[in-house]
């Protein structure tokens, strides 16, 4: 195959797979924002009645919500949560509890992984591929943002369409994927049902529905803005008249020519034109006139 061949289906298959990153990167990168805002434990807490249900202090669920989050971003050890309730040092979940919150770390861990991975292709992608070896122009770029972001929407439309028959129902089908047979549990005892009751979840999930949305939609928007304002520069380069000199080229063909000892500049069918036009126009010899 051909280098130029090969160097055009790299930089596609790049292009394409920065197109599926972006909805992973927006979608873990919001989802593992909530998981560690202490205001999300708050609002459960105030705004469920987490301290009537539970009978145990709201200091003693802030403190128990904060090591909650270190638990879940954590490997070490398993989870032990002591809370005072009526004089008296209880833990806060049960063994059943306790099995489904590992569990529950086990898949934050994944999504810290996978989130961690695809904003680092992100980046990498535009640092190399747009800036350095200008593979990829800007305004490509802006496309395959712009790309992103309505596929991005369209998964959060297709996902809202499948929940139509019901949060509860949406709930269990989550539940049943990624979890074993340790996901229900009692609200008049279990005190994680208590903390963060069904209601809580649903309003939480809504809310990273809304934001990833609002995250989509600015890029495409940013992304249609910058195509709309250099869309009079779009288009091939206009024909150069014989002597205008090439546009800089980039560092990776500056590299590519050092290491090969090659010229990686490509003409265009006008460069060559004025090039053989110079090499083949004939040498006009002085007239020599005899001397007197």
């Amino acid at each position: 195959m051909p280098e130029g061949h090969f160097v055009g289906l790299f930089r596609n298959l790049a292009t394409l797979l920065f197109v599926l990153t972006i909805p992973i990167a927006l979608v873990s990168t919001t989802v593992r924002f909530v998981f560690n805002e202490p205001r999300v434990y708050r609002y459960a807490i105030d705004e469920y009645g987490a301290v009537q249900a539970s009978g145990i202090n709201r200091s003693e669920l802030i403190r128990a919500g904060a090591e909650l989050r270190t638990y879940l971003n954590s490997d070490s050890g398993p989870l032990r949560i002591q809370v005072m309730q009526d004089n008296r040092t209880i833990s806060l979940f049960n063994p059943r509890e306790t099995t489904h919150l590992n569990d529950v770390r086990r898949l934050v861990g994944d999504l810290n992984k996978v989130q961690l991975a695809s904003t680092l292709y992100v980046l990498v992608y535009v640092a190399s591929v747009v800036l350095w070896s200008r593979e990829v122009s800007l305004r490509a770029l802006a496309v395959a943002m712009s790309m992103g972001s309505v596929l991005t929407l369209g998964v959060l439309g297709a996902a809202a369409a499948l929940s139509t028959s019901g949060f509860d129902a949406a709930w269990l089908q989550f539940h049943e994927v990624f979890f074993s047979d340790n996901y229900k549990f009692n609200p008049l005892t279990d005190h994680m049902m208590q903390i963060f009751p069904q209601d809580f979840w649903q309003s939480i999930v809504f809310f990273v529905g809304v934001m990833i949305a609002a995250e989509a939609s600015l890029i495409l928007i940013g992304a249609c803005i910058y195509l709309g304002a250099t869309g009079h520069r779009s288009g091939r380069p206009r024909a150069r008249r014989c002597g205008q000199r090439w546009p800089s080229r980039s560092i990776s063909e500056n590299f590519f020519d050092k290491v090969h000892k090659t010229d990686s500049r490509r003409r265009n069918p006008h460069e060559t034109r004025c090039y053989n036009r110079r090499r083949e126009r004939p040498r006009l010899r002085p007239l020599h006139r005899p001397p007197r």
